[in-house]
């Protein structure tokens, strides 16, 4: 399970809640995002059980977009101890979100 609402917006900035779920564990984060920049879009995680982390998305190429995601997540007490659980699940997660992404984007249904 992975959700995501926006909880406040404007030209430049987005403030959402993200929900996701790791086997029997649910993480709520807040995040905020300012799209003003160049460069990558950086996710900060303002609330939550990964407070303090990341989530950096990096586009590149000529003629078709390559986006690269990285997450920067500080792990504290039992994280600890499910780090690799945890790893595999968010990239999963990314893959996916990525995924649809780029079949909005191309195929014309984005908003």
């Amino acid at each position: 399970m992975h959700q995501l609402e926006v909880v406040t917006e404007d030209a430049n900035h987005c403030r959402y809640r993200q929900t996701a779920r790791v086997g029997p564990l649910r993480f709520v984060q807040i995040l905020e995002l300012d799209r003003g920049g160049q460069g990558p879009l950086v996710n900060r995680v303002v609330e939550g059980q990964f407070h303090g982390g990341t989530i950096t998305f990096d586009i590149t190429g000529d003629t078709a977009a390559e986006v690269t995601a990285t997450l920067d997540a500080p792990l504290r007490g039992p994280q600890r101890l499910i780090a690799g659980l945890l790893r595999r699940n968010v990239a999963a997660s990314l893959r996916r979100a990525l995924a649809e992404d780029k079949h909005d984007l191309e195929s014309g249904t984005y908003r």
